[in-house]
């Protein structure tokens, strides 16, 4: 073939609509190269966000326990002392048994 005949053949497909996959083709071929992760359910998104939530749950931690630490420094109840309390007036009223 010559440089006229390569040119117009490549023209010629430039022009044409690509053809469009069928419904569920990624799925499949998806399905085929990895048969494991075809379809992701709630532990593969877990375990992709695995760091964030344990470094949030850490953070929620010492946060708290910071907090506690701080609210003793002011002469603040301490949480055991707290919760005591909230149980005592609110959860187990003597008067009301």
């Amino acid at each position: 073939m010559n440089d006229k005949k390569l040119n117009h053949l490549f023209a010629a497909v430039r022009r044409e609509k690509p053809p469009t996959a069928p419904e569920g083709f990624e799925r499949r071929v998806m399905a085929e190269v990895r048969p494991g992760l075809a379809e992701p359910g709630i532990w593969a998104a877990l375990q992709v966000h695995f760091a964030l939530y344990a470094g949030t749950a850490v953070a929620i931690i010492v946060l708290c326990g910071v907090a506690d630490f701080m609210l003793g420094q002011f002469h603040y109840p301490e949480l055991a002392d707290g919760v005591a309390q909230i149980t005592a007036n609110w959860l187990l009223p003597i008067e009301g048994i």
